[in-house]
């Protein structure tokens, strides 16, 4: 039977784990995040990051030891407006009572959301770790400078907020493999503190206007996909498992067997899904942690290709120069004066 999960019980047990020094936080100009292993919960990371007047950016971690249920009022502010979830990894079912029925959040989509004070009920599944990327919106401050004529523009949803209907509206939608690509470059950011929030300011505008364009009148039309939810959910469980080998990964054979696809399915479902192949996701991604664990840790660059999955430097520093321009050592360097 599920845990049942209400903000009592986690603040509860977040002041047992504090006591055992398995639960911590950090506030910064930029930032706040959170990171604990709780009971029954598991371990979670959530980083929340405002960018600026009325849009905010929250990426949530988390890892389930048991399923669990919450049941309760939505946690985000009603005059932020809306809001677009994108679910990238984990096995959650929603129901917005008196908006939606219960519905499973689909791994691949992303939802469009009004915020309001309807009562939520979660379940998330134990097994899976879960992720999510949040953008909220409050319409109000994002699009003060439009004029009448601009705003006209902008989806029907969003133009009945600003003429003050409040009614609640939700939908989901693919993520587009333009939209995957954004993710991936606001979850792997190579930059710090001011510079940081400027990328992600960027970043984040970028994947609301690719979420929103779906929604506009004549806007981008995004062809059907061949692909089944079954099988989206699939490569996503590919995608998966390459973050989580990446020093030792499966053969291709050995990754569709894992993802419960055939090889035909997986590579050309990998393209139309991440906008990308196999083998390319692989290698961007390694580069990508292995440019976060070259600023934010002490490993030497040989530790660093290591880890990643690159057995030499010298492949590794040629990898790394053209995909970024500069040599790991150089970028190190780099990285270190703009710090200073």
């Amino acid at each position: 039977m599920p845990y049942e999960l209400t903000d009592s019980i986690v603040n509860e047990l977040w002041q047992e784990s504090e006591q055992k020094g398995q639960a911590a936080w950090a506030d910064t100009d930029t930032e706040a995040i959170d990171w604990a292993t709780l009971p029954h919960i598991g371990r979670l990371w959530q980083c929340h990051m405002p960018l600026q007047e009325g849009l905010e950016l929250e990426i949530q971690e988390w890892e389930m030891l048991e399923a669990l249920w919450h049941n309760g009022s939505s946690e985000k502010e009603p005059d932020l407006g809306f809001g677009l979830t994108f679910c990238l990894s984990g096995k959650v079912t929603t129901q917005i009572h008196g908006l939606t029925d219960e519905i499973e959040e689909p791994i691949g989509y992303y939802n469009f959301c009004s915020h309001s004070e309807f009562r939520e009920t979660e379940h998330w599944q134990a097994g899976e770790p879960f992720r999510r990327l949040y953008l909220g919106v409050n319409p109000f401050q994002v699009f003060a400078d439009y004029t009448p004529q601009q705003r006209q523009q902008l989806p029907r949803e969003l133009q009945q907020i600003l003429a003050g209907d409040r009614k609640p509206f939700f939908h989901y939608r693919v993520i587009t493999p333009e939209m995957f690509q954004v993710v991936q470059q606001i979850l792997l950011c190579p930059y710090s503190g001011m510079f940081k929030r400027i990328y992600l300011q960027a970043k984040a505008q970028e994947l609301m206007l690719l979420a929103l364009l779906p929604f506009v009148d004549g806007g981008s039309k995004v062809a059907p996909s061949k692909l089944t939810p079954d099988e989206v959910d699939c490569l996503h469980r590919a995608k998966n498992i390459l973050i989580n080998q990446l020093a030792a990964p499966p053969t291709l054979k050995e990754l569709a067997q894992k993802a419960q696809l055939n090889q035909r399915t997986l590579n050309e479902g990998f393209q139309q899904t991440f906008g990308t192949t196999v083998f390319q996701y692989l290698s961007d991604h390694r580069l990508g942690v292995a440019r976060q664990l070259l600023t934010t840790g002490d490993l030497r660059i040989e530790e660093v290709a290591q880890q990643v999955g690159f057995a030499h430097r010298g492949y590794f520093a040629r990898a790394f120069r053209k995909k970024f321009g500069f040599s790991p050592k150089a970028y190190r360097q780099q990285h270190k004066k703009s710090g200073e």
